[in-house]
């Protein structure tokens, strides 16, 4: 029940009025660029992992108004400019699964103050504090990359503590794919992995070296899942070599093998542009 009632207050507060400000807000700029990039199924470099982009440009691309955008604009620079933007950009969408999981880290952070104290109580009073408190409020209601790295962080840490107070092998399995999901949004979430020693060194000390290695197995299982779901949603996502055209793609290129720079010739004008400037 109070879980229930967590998700409707959190619900209430941070979904409507999403479309509200039509113009970027901090990094926005930078994640609509991306989410044109995906749009046109365009390979990229960006300064984090690819899981919190693709889900911005999920709801930029599939649950927004944006069907007749014309993207070669947005994601040609790295940051797209509000001049260059639609006046009729569904802003609405682009915000959409960071305030979901906006909603998702509260129900998440009560689900780990239970489990920690038993009480609904103690639980009620605390979560409320992180419901409002304005400043995640603001931010999860962004397109930000903190509401997913967040949402996967608190999981990661209940499902720890469900480990080491129960052994269960689900719940280790849940522990590595929620640190890596963490890490595919941010790379710094790695650090999350270090809280899992003091579960393998009980086990050391306690000379259980089956249950030890089917532990490592758990937690590794859940780490490879997650990390081949990203890279297999990236790769099916983006098809096309960088476009040799825009500024960003001319910066990407360099990365790609000769036969994914062969494959920009492609692109309208693209190959071409790129083998003049780069002899290839």
């Amino acid at each position: 029940m109070l879980l229930a009632l967590l998700t409707l207050a959190a619900a209430a507060l941070y979904l409507p009025g999403l479309d509200r400000i039509k113009a970027s807000i901090w990094d926005e700029a930078y994640y609509v660029s991306t989410s044109a990039r995906y749009a046109q199924g365009q390979a990229h470099f960006a300064a984090h992992p690819p899981l919190g982009t693709m889900l911005i440009a999920a709801g930029t691309l599939w649950v927004a108004d944006n069907d007749k955008v014309d993207w070669h604009p947005l994601g040609a620079e790295r940051a797209a400019a509000d001049e260059v933007m639609p006046k009729d950009f569904d802003w609405g969408g682009t915000r959409l699964l960071p305030a979901l999981f906006g909603v998702a880290c509260i129900v998440l952070f009560a689900a780990l103050l239970l489990e920690l104290t038993g009480s609904l109580v103690a639980t009620a009073l605390f979560s409320a504090l992180l419901l409002f408190d304005t400043a995640i409020a603001v931010q999860v209601r962004s397109a930000q990359l903190d509401a997913f790295q967040l949402a996967f962080t608190i999981g990661a840490l209940w499902a720890l503590v469900r480990a080491w107070r129960t052994g269960s092998y689900p719940a280790l399995f849940a522990f590595g794919a929620l640190v890596v999901a963490a890490a595919l949004v941010r790379a710094n979430a790695l650090v999350l992995g270090a809280l899992a020693l003091p579960i393998l060194w009980r086990l050391i000390a306690a000379r259980d070296w089956t249950r030890l290695w089917r532990t490592c197995l758990a937690g590794g299982l859940g780490a490879m899942m997650a990390a081949g779901l990203t890279l297999t949603a990236y790769l099916v996502a983006t098809p096309n070599p960088p476009d040799p055209s825009t500024e960003m793609g001319r910066m990407d290129l360099p990365y790609f093998s000769p036969e994914q720079r062969a494959g920009s010739s492609a692109l309208p004008g693209g190959g071409a542009r790129y083998r003049r400037l780069h002899g290839v």
